[in-house]
């Protein structure tokens, strides 16, 4: 005698590896959010608080000889991604916080994406500060 369809034990196993699977893939894609998140909060804090000179435009940031930038989807510094592919770059937007040149402070807002579903998404809003440290004899 044939056997026609799946039994119901096929069935559950195969709905609980579906769903390990698409758990897997979702904690993958927040852990890269997340990964992105602290290394553009690091860089970009680190950057304006160690740098001996910082400026600004809306759209990027000068720290030395470095300069920060959106380009195609990524934030980049002197050209190369800080970002991995899996996370889209949407938005990077430089406003001044303080009060100017001996002690500026930025707001640095970026939006991100998940680069496979453009539903998920994210948004950094970053405060960096240039140090004000000076040693007197």
């Amino acid at each position: 005698m044939k056997r026609r369809g799946v039994s119901l034990i096929e069935m559950l196993v195969a709905m609980g590896m579906s769903s390990m699977l698409t758990a897997n893939a979702r904690n993958r894609r927040q852990e890269a959010f997340e990964q992105v998140k602290n290394d553009l909060t690091a860089e970009l804090t680190n950057a304006v608080k160690w740098a001996e000179d910082v400026s600004y435009a809306s759209d990027q940031i000068t720290a030395g000889e470095t300069v920060y930038r959106m380009d195609n989807g990524h934030v980049t510094r002197n050209g190369s991604a800080l970002n991995s592919n899996e996370v889209r770059v949407t938005r990077f937007e430089v406003t001044e916080y303080g009060p100017g040149e001996d002690n500026l402070s930025l707001n640095i807002q970026i939006d991100l994406e998940d680069a496979m579903n453009n539903s998920v998404k994210d948004t950094i809003k970053i405060a960096a500060s240039k140090r004000l440290t000076t040693f007197e004899e």
